[in-house]
């Protein structure tokens, strides 16, 4: 940060209080679904120069608007264990999806200086836009889909599963994939790496043979890392016999 007498004060960006981490490919600052529905709150970091009065404005951007938020007035001297300063935006201002832009201004002396620019993303859409995804696909060579001792020997004693990719899918996107009764509960849960492929895992023999024999039901329900949750997909019927 630069000194006011050269004329510059450098600010850094305001962090996103609650944000999920970002790693490549993730949407910047995703907020869990938890967090729309409260004031987000935002850190404000310190600045140099606290023996002087400061106004600052907390700005949030979206679809090519900005609007003011909030306004904070400091006294000097002003305490520095006041930061990092906790500014809040409203829920209604970040009700709609996309990508919103928040960043400061202060006003010491007359003189206004910007700070650096962050972003978070709402998200509030579940995977497949909410539809059931297709059915969970089986290997051609399980023969009438029914599975048997001979098939688990012959295939390291598990059944490969392929999900197909769907609509929206995102790295850390979790399947749950559920095998048994119709109103089973109980689910594997598989985490999606990337957005263009297929999610392909296998199916234990310890899983298939608790089951027992009879027909079941193969099929997944999709959530995504906000925490929006889909509809359970298509039901795939598959047998067991001699177990």
């Amino acid at each position: 940060m630069s000194n006011l007498n050269d004329g510059v004060l450098e600010l850094a960006r305001p962090e996103i209080i609650g944000a999920l981490p970002n790693f490549p490919g993730s949407e910047n600052n995703l907020l869990p679904r938890a967090l729309l529905f409260e004031p987000l709150k935002v850190a404000i970091p310190t600045w140099q120069e606290l023996e002087s009065p400061a106004f600052l404005t907390l700005w949030l951007g979206w679809n090519g608007q900005t609007l003011p938020v909030t306004e904070y007035y400091f006294e000097p001297p002003i305490n520095p264990g006041l930061f990092p300063y906790t500014a809040e935006i409203a829920p209604q201002l970040f009700s709609q999806e996309g990508e919103y832009e928040v960043h400061y201004k202060l006003d010491i002396g007359g003189n206004e200086y910007v700070s650096h620019l962050n972003t978070f993303t709402v998200d509030r859409t579940p995977p497949n836009l909410g539809n059931p995804g297709p059915l969970p696909l089986f290997p051609q060579d399980l023969i009438e889909r029914t599975i048997t001792p001979e098939y688990l020997v012959a295939h390291n004693d598990e059944v490969e599963v392929t999900i197909a990719r769907y609509l929206g899918q995102r790295p850390c996107d979790v399947i749950t994939f559920y095998f048994g009764a119709a109103t089973e509960n109980n689910g594997l849960q598989i985490s999606v790496h990337d957005s263009a492929s297929d999610t392909v895992f296998k199916l234990k023999g310890d899983i298939i043979r608790a089951k027992g024999d009879g027909d079941h039901f193969a099929f997944y329900s999709l959530n995504d890392r906000a925490g929006n949750e889909g509809r359970n997909s298509r039901y795939q019927p598959i047998r067991v016999s001699g177990m």
